[in-house]
């Protein structure tokens, strides 16, 4: 598993301890495992570990951060990481407001099937229309 380095075990680890599967549940522990597999290049680890990081789960809240992570998640290809970073710079968590970053984000997770980013791709679209 994990300690063989096999990312996907550490990720599966991670979400066990964050929702308490098989016992007490711990973000801080989930905060390590998901490090583990993010520095590794396990782009939902990143992702998971982005979010714990902006809601102060398990941890202090920094949402900087978060959107590196989301970014990084992003370039790895998690569709989640994608659209929470396109949130971020929609509404300016953790750096600046960017409404052309954010439309691109929200595409690039509508491609890897993220559906309410292919909706806020459209939306932004027709907006822009206007």
């Amino acid at each position: 598993g994990c300690k063989l380095n096999v990312m996907a075990a550490c990720h599966s680890l991670a979400l066990m301890h964050a929702k308490g599967h098989g016992g007490r549940k711990s973000l801080v522990t989930a905060r390590i495992y998901y490090r583990k597999a993010c520095k590794k290049g396990y782009g939902k680890s990143c992702t998971n570990l982005g979010f714990l990081w902006d809601m102060g789960q398990g941890g202090r809240k920094d949402r900087r951060k978060a959107r590196k992570l989301y970014r990084k998640g992003c370039r790895l290809g998690s569709s989640h990481g994608c659209f929470n970073l396109g949130l971020s710079s929609r509404d300016g968590d953790g750096g600046p407001r960017n409404r052309r970053e954010a439309r691109r984000y929200f595409r690039k997770a509508c491609k890897l099937g993220h559906r309410k980013g292919c909706r806020l791709a459209r939306r932004r679209r027709r907006r822009r229309r206007r």
